[in-house]
């Protein structure tokens, strides 16, 4: 399929947020949670239908390792991701976004 991926401020906010969350935790621990969030982003643009729907047509990915979820739509010309939430977080906090 591959259709672009566009994340929107807010889902960049979520994603720099964790990063610089993890790497307080362990210096390099914050950059291979990008890079896990990157790789997952590549597989959504790859293939985005193989990910479950969770709400309407909001669908879900989760990256190797992190108790992360990434939320997203398939647009007509482009894949939107508008929320990177850790998944214990209250869902209304992402739903709001839409």
């Amino acid at each position: 399929m591959n259709i672009p991926v566009k994340v929107t401020q807010e889902a960049e906010a979520d994603l720099k947020s964790a990063r610089v969350w993890y790497e307080s935790q362990q210096p390099g621990l914050g950059t291979d949670f990008r890079d896990k969030i990157e790789e997952l982003l590549v597989r959504i643009e790859d293939s985005p239908r193989q990910f479950a729907a969770e709400y309407d047509d909001v669908r879900m990915a989760v990256p190797e390792k992190y108790p992360y979820v990434v939320y997203f739509r398939i647009m007509k010309r482009f894949i939107q991701v508008f929320a990177i939430h850790h998944g214990r977080r209250d869902p209304a906090a992402w739903k709001s976004r839409l």
